[in-house]
């Protein structure tokens, strides 16, 4: 019988350069193309984003009445405008110093609500910030138009 002879070569080079060089390219186009459709989604969110800030010249609101009865505030809110307000940030400020509360009880259009809030200190006004919801758990504050309310304590 015949034997095979087992060549101990490895490969040619050229074939081992010529793999290098594709697999080096196929990772380079999946790179990129990765990076293509990451940076089409990020421009798609900031544009998102961008509309909503947009927006935020349409929120009007303002504070009926502000009081303070032990460790909670009473705030009455109007809304405006035509359009719904999904989140409030409070600022609670007394003297120099501030407490922050979030409320995403919605505010709708041209509705009057109350709100409550607690706090640890005699507050004598609070800030209030209209936030606009963008996506399911995203939203944009629309600082510009806030609202200060003067807090008046209950007798």
């Amino acid at each position: 019988m015949a034997r095979k002879r087992i060549s101990k070569k490895g490969m040619d080079e050229k074939v081992a350069t010529i793999l290098l060089v594709g697999f080096i390219i196929a990772l380079l186009i999946m790179g990129f193309l990765w990076g293509r459709q990451l940076i089409k989604q990020r421009v798609s969110k900031e544009l998102a984003l961008s509309e909503k800030q947009s927006q935020c010249t349409d929120v009007l609101i303002t504070a009926i009445e502000a009081i303070q009865t032990g460790d909670t505030i009473l705030l009455t809110l109007e809304n405006k405008k035509d359009i719904k307000i999904e989140k409030f940030t409070f600022r609670i400020m007394k003297d120099s110093t501030a407490e922050t509360s979030d409320s995403f009880e919605m505010l709708n259009s041209l509705e009057i609500r109350r709100y409550e809030i607690t706090t640890s200190s005699q507050a004598e006004t609070v800030d209030i910030i209209p936030w606009i919801k963008v996506a399911k758990s995203n939203f944009v504050p629309c600082s510009q138009q806030h609202v200060l309310a003067k807090v008046s304590q209950a007798l």
